[in-house]
């Protein structure tokens, strides 16, 4: 089994999507996701095990976005398989509080909910665009960070 975290980054009313610029990704947009290790992976049901995780993913956003984010909530998991791997697909939302988007390895743009329709999107960054487009508020009052 593989854990993985999707971040939907919200700022004024738009999302955060990067761009695959090589191998079968190439040219599709998708939500920031990361490898969760071992050590951070667990039931995110759990607040305290979700708090930690919500931190190590703010902590991961800093790092390679160079934005600073509040993690409002988690949205569910997604469980899928690509070939003979299981993965879990953690998904949570966060807002942005500072910082100036700069991203070194792909392409970035804030995009609007309603445009995320158009989007060439992978299977699952399409299923979690599907999650938010029908919450009209998507952002909990209660963070986890």
């Amino acid at each position: 089994n593989v854990d993985e975290a999707i971040v939907v980054i919200q700022r004024n009313k738009k999302v955060l999507l990067l761009k695959g610029i090589e191998g079968r990704w190439a040219g599709m947009w998708d939500f920031p996701r990361f490898r969760i290790p071992q050590t951070k992976t667990a039931n995110t049901k759990n607040s305290s095990t979700a708090g930690a995780m919500a931190r190590y993913l703010a902590e991961k956003i800093r790092d390679d976005y160079r934005l600073n984010v509040a993690i409002a909530k988690t949205y569910g998991m997604i469980a899928h398989t690509v070939t003979r791997f299981r993965i879990d697909l953690h998904c949570f939302l966060a807002t942005e509080v500072s910082g100036r988007l700069k991203h070194d390895h792909a392409p970035t743009k804030w995009f609007s909910i309603a445009e995320l329709e158009q989007l060439a999107l992978n299977v699952t960054g399409r299923r979690v665009a599907k999650m938010i487009s029908e919450n009209t508020n998507p952002v909990a009052k209660k963070r986890l960070t």
